[in-house]
């Protein structure tokens, strides 16, 4: 009897602690499923039975007398680049605490660039990649760049018949590696076997009797030593008129006639006489003219024989001419190149007047006389020499030859006449020793003339020599103070127009209106 009431006491606790149990918290959310409670909406839980109990017995049984509900969670701040952080809640009735993963809360990289590094021809590089620096998780993975050279090709050169050439070559154009060695090829040398009539290559000119000479040359145009015959003997041009002399010993030319052909050949004999003159307007205005031949039996060429000859583009008078006469080529405007040879004595007024397209002159040495206006107006001649026979210098011989930008006196010229040279581009100019007189307007507009030596043998200056001399800035005078004022100042000459010039005198320095500078 005894053992069924214990057994009934027992039976009877047993009841009233799973009751208990019953009110107590879960470790599980109210509606009894496993999920982690909402954050938002709070959460009921029961308690940890794994718990170590406290030894007051009386605080654990009051824990056990209700559920936890956790709101309001904080975030833990432990999340990282790789791993979400935690949240952590504390339970609204108590001061339990649960703490869950936060999802989502994983952190960004920080996002660092790795920088490329450049191969060179013997150790290799990288390409550009990234990285976090926090956690350093590799981002874009740096790639290995071969080493490499930078090869480029050295063209190769030919030979040509005087330098060697090279085969075609490869090098490294960062170190300079050679990968294939550039070879020397040897120079071709010379071969003279083309024929070429230029006249450059000219031996002797076709004559009336003989074919004209030419030397052969090289491909690369040097000229060789062995000649050849070119073309034809020369052949008068038929039509031409021709004009016995008083004697009956010679021929003239006198005209064009009936030749229509605009490249003529003067007769070297006409009916058994030479030919010894081009006559008075020969070929005046004939504007369709554009060569003559003249040949070695002509000794002068007659007043405006070829003037107005507007289509003529060049001419070779030849030695045995000893005057060209007054006009003989003036207004021929396309005349761009003369040859005078050597024997020629005279150059008549306005020889060679207004031949603008004229650019260079040689006189020979035989001629001791140019004439007035001889060049007056050859605005492209930009190189022209006096012989050092001539002794005066003609009244406009230069007249406007706007391109000639120097000229050289010779020793002998005595006097330089009326605008010699005026409008011309000279930018400095000696006057020789030999010379005792400048003519008015001598340099008159010659706006880049900065300057001029005079020596003290010029006893007279011209009124205006001077003028519209802009850039003048020095004046070398041989003779002293008291001279330069006696030939210029003195006789009042009017320099207006000119530069700031000084006068460098032997004995000291003057400005431009006579006064000694210091």
């Amino acid at each position: 009897m005894k053992k069924k009431l214990l057994t009934l006491l027992i039976a009877a606790i047993a009841v009233i602690s799973c009751a208990f149990g019953l009110a107590a918290c879960t470790t599980t959310p109210d509606d009894g499923s496993n999920t982690p409670p909402n954050t938002e909406q709070g959460e009921t839980i029961k308690p940890d039975n794994n718990k170590p109990s406290d030894d007051n017995s009386e605080n654990n049984q009051e824990e056990t007398q209700h559920s936890h509900v956790f709101v309001n969670y904080v975030s833990d701040n432990n999340a990282t680049c790789t791993e979400d952080g935690t949240e952590t809640a504390k339970c609204t009735g108590c001061e339990q605490t649960y703490t869950r993963t936060k999802i989502g809360s994983k952190l960004e990289h920080t996002e660092v660039t790795d920088e490329a590094v450049a191969h060179t021809c013997t150790q290799p590089g990288l390409t550009e990649g990234k990285h976090c620096s926090v956690c350093n998780t590799v981002l874009v993975k740096q790639t290995i760049v071969p080493a490499r050279h930078n090869e480029v090709t050295d063209d190769a050169v030919a030979p040509t018949c005087t330098e060697a050439g090279l085969t075609e070559g490869k090098h490294c154009s960062v170190c300079n590696t050679v990968f294939i060695v550039q070879q020397i090829i040897p120079e071709n040398g010379h071969t003279f076997n083309q024929q070429v009539a230029e006249k450059k290559y000219l031996k002797s000119a076709a004559t009336y009797t003989e074919n004209a000479v030419y030397y052969y040359s090289c491909k690369c145009g040097e000229k060789g030593t062995e000649t050849f015959d070119y073309g034809s003997i020369l052949i008068p041009t038929k039509g031409l008129e021709y004009t016995l002399n008083r004697e009956g010993t010679e021929y003239y030319v006198d005209g064009i006639g009936t030749a229509t052909e605009s490249d003529i050949v003067i007769a070297q004999e006409f009916d058994g006489k030479p030919v010894t003159g081009i006559d008075y307007e020969a070929f005046n205005g004939c504007s369709s003219l554009t060569s003559v031949i003249i040949p070695e039996s002509v000794t002068y060429i007659g007043v405006r024989a070829f003037r107005l000859c507007d289509s003529l583009t060049s001419i070779t008078i030849p030695g045995s001419v000893t005057i060209i006469d007054s006009a003989a080529f003036g207004g021929c405007h396309s005349l761009a190149n003369v040859t005078l040879s050597e024997g020629i004595t005279e150059i008549g007024y306005y020889a060679f007047q207004y031949c603008y397209s004229l650019t260079s002159v040689t006189i020979p040495e035989s001629v001791t006389s140019i004439g007035e206006c001889a060049f007056k107006g050859c605005s492209s001649l930009n190189k022209v020499n006096i012989p050092d026979g001539v002794t005066v210098i003609m009244q406009e011989v230069f007249f406007s030859c706007s391109s000639l930008t120097s000229i050289t006196i010779p020793d002998g010229v005595k006097s330089i006449g009326i605008s010699a040279f005026a409008g011309t581009s000279i930018t400095s100019i000696t006057i020789p020793d030999s010379v005792t007189s400048i003519n008015m307007l001598a340099f008159e507009s010659c706006t880049k003339l900065t300057s001029i030596t005079i020596p003290d043998s010029v006893t007279s200056i011209g009124r205006w020599a001077l003028y519209g001399c802009s850039s003048l800035t020095s004046i070398t005078f041989t003779g002293t103070k008291e001279q330069w004022k006696r030939l210029v100042l003195n006789d009042n000459l009017d320099w207006n127009n000119t530069g700031d010039y000084t006068v460098q005198c032997t004995d000291g320095k003057l400005d431009k209106d006579g006064n000694e500078i210091e």
